[in-house]
């Protein structure tokens, strides 16, 4: 119990190197360890990991960046409509179930591996996007190179072992996964999903993150921002270059080789 009380209490932590966050993540993992141990492999899943290039920004899904709440079934009835678009184009092809209200908002959601894939492609999308490393989580944080801004590192916990629970007009997330038929760099960025929905007056919606975060619960749903001075920039860029994380490895195409050799030769200036 007290090890779950350690966990929950964080929330934002203000960091002064990447030294620091490290250090801060080992404790972390291991703390989880310990709690798999007292909970006899009870399932605790694997912290997510999320960075952005500016400390300051809200947690959002593409699709909350157009507009708060969407109805699931509206967004399925788009994905139905721009689908043969996208198959003429690529030769692919996505079974879309159809869309049933009263089935609710299955795990995962109907047609996932086509949400996944229009997300890599930057089609507006209800998927808030994660990964298992930190240190891929860095890189996005740290990788823009004209932001002059502190960055932020999420950690997400979905449970501490307790199970989850929520009324039935609260706003829940939902942890998606890893396995899915999808693009490659959904592999090679480690990607996992969550979606935050909430039900009104009988339909599905797909909701803001946030709100659930904002409830504090302090045995699901745990959240902590850790925010990284951008002066350590170089640092980060330079080692996680040495450990094969960059663009190109992320993305495997010419614009992340592009932007790798830009890192390369305007920050890091390895020669």
């Amino acid at each position: 119990m007290k090890l779950c009380q350690e966990i929950s209490k964080m929330k934002e932590i203000k960091l002064t190197s990447w030294e620091e966050f490290e250090a801060k993540i080992k404790e972390l993992l291991s703390k989880m360890e310990k709690l798999r141990k007292e909970k006899d492999q009870s399932y605790i899943p694997y912290p997510l990991f999320r960075g952005q290039s500016d400390s300051s920004w809200r947690l959002k899904t593409t699709l909350n960046r157009i507009r708060e709440k969407t109805s699931c079934f509206e967004y399925h009835s788009i994905m139905e409509r721009v689908k043969s678009h996208v198959e003429s184009l690529t030769g692919m092809y996505w079974d879309l179930p159809r869309f049933n209200e009263s089935d609710g908002v299955p795990k995962p959601p109907e047609g996932y591996a086509f949400m996944v894939y229009l997300r890599h492609h930057q089609f507006p999308s209800p998927l808030l996007d994660w990964t298992r490393s930190p240190y891929i989580a860095a890189f996005f944080a740290f990788s823009d190179t004209q932001s002059q801004n502190d960055v932020g590192i999420f950690a997400y916990l979905e449970t501490l072992g307790y199970g989850k629970s929520w009324r039935g007009n609260q706003a829940k997330i939902t942890t998606l996964g890893p396995n899915v038929r999808t693009h490659e760099r959904h592999y090679l960025q480690q990607s996992e999903y969550t979606i935050c929905t909430k039900k009104e007056k009988g339909n599905n919606f797909y909701w803001n993150h946030e709100e659930v975060f904002a409830i504090c619960n302090q045995y699901q749903d745990l959240l902590t921002k850790y925010i990284i001075p951008i002066s350590e920039k170089q640092t980060v860029l330079k080692k996680l270059n040495l450990m094969n994380i960059n663009a190109y490895s992320l993305f495997n195409n010419e614009e992340g080789l592009m932007h790798t050799l830009a890192i390369k030769e305007f920050i890091i200036k390895d020669t």
